[in-house]
């Protein structure tokens, strides 16, 4: 299997000096876009070809991709909304969770939201990750982590898994990166199981991996693409293959290359995008 790594840099300080003409790129309204590029670095068809920004109603032109439709009122008081993900339970009920502030909330498509919990520590907010797996949304950060499994229910917390800063499904089995004091594993839960969590050694118990073997770098993020599971450190980028104990391989993309911002990593098109310490990079397989 081969993974092709590139830079994705828009009109760089190299390119320009190397063009003989300059290119001038007309912005087109875009209100409440926060991104951490340059207005140079969006191209011109960027506020409608963007999948994941709303636009405002009242932008004379401005029509979102497949249709989408602003909401324009805050979930509680006026916090910023840091996290977002759709959810379907056992009883295929389809939800909206959102994180604002330190309240997780949810809405079943209107604008009004009901608290799921409420005590998420404001420094835990911005490293808070959640998935669906098994019909449950489960969540994780550095101190805390539960799971959901919709509006009839609270917030379960017995599972007692991995507190960590990223979560992610692959083969069968949930996955756990950026433990406090053991950034370099990741941790595997029992096959289809996100409950179970107690290392073992039959080929579907939950397991450790050690991404570099503690080489001083910490994981940043996970990201299933391509058939394996994408682990970024902040200077190595790495594949692991395979779901179960046996046969599970790691294997080494970039020793240079890896990932500055775990909310960067996304997937669009076939192709996988993220912040590095170089720029936007791009994986394609």
């Amino acid at each position: 299997m081969k993974w092709i790594l590139s830079l994705a840099l828009l009109l760089s300080a190299q390119l320009s000096l190397a063009q003989s003409q300059e290119k001038i790129f007309e912005i087109k309204p875009c209100k409440g876009v926060i991104t951490n590029y340059e207005s140079l670095n969006l191209s011109d068809d960027f506020c409608t070809e963007a999948y994941n920004v709303l636009l405002d109603k009242d932008i004379s032109g401005a029509v979102k991709r497949d249709n989408y439709v602003a909401d324009n009122s805050v979930t509680f008081g006026s916090q910023t909304v840091s996290g977002l993900w759709k959810y379907i339970n056992s009883s295929l009920v389809d939800y909206l969770v959102s994180l604002s502030s330190n309240v997780l909330s949810y809405s079943i498509g209107t604008s009004s939201y009901t608290t799921i919990v409420s005590t998420i520590s404001p420094t835990d907010a911005d490293e808070t990750s959640c998935v669906e797996f098994q019909y449950r949304l489960y969540c994780t950060n550095p101190t805390q982590s539960w799971y959901w499994a919709g509006e009839a229910t609270t917030r379960d917390t017995t599972p007692a898994f991995p507190n960590g800063r990223d979560i992610a499904v692959y083969e069968n089995h949930l996955w756990v990166a950026g433990v406090t004091g053991n950034r370099s594993f990741l941790y595997a839960s029992e096959h289809l199981d996100g409950n179970l969590w107690t290392v073992g050694f039959d080929a579907t118990d939950p397991f450790i991996l050690n991404i570099g073997l503690n080489d001083g770098d910490v994981v940043i993020g996970i990201y299933p693409f391509g058939g394996v599971l994408i682990v970024f450190k902040t200077y190595s980028t790495w594949a692991v293959i395979g779901g179960d104990q046996d046969g599970i391989q790691q294997i080494n993309i970039s020793k240079e290359v890896g990932c500055i911002q775990r909310e960067s990593i996304r997937e669009k098109q076939g192709k996988l995008y993220w912040l590095s310490h170089r720029g936007i990079e791009v994986m394609s397989r």
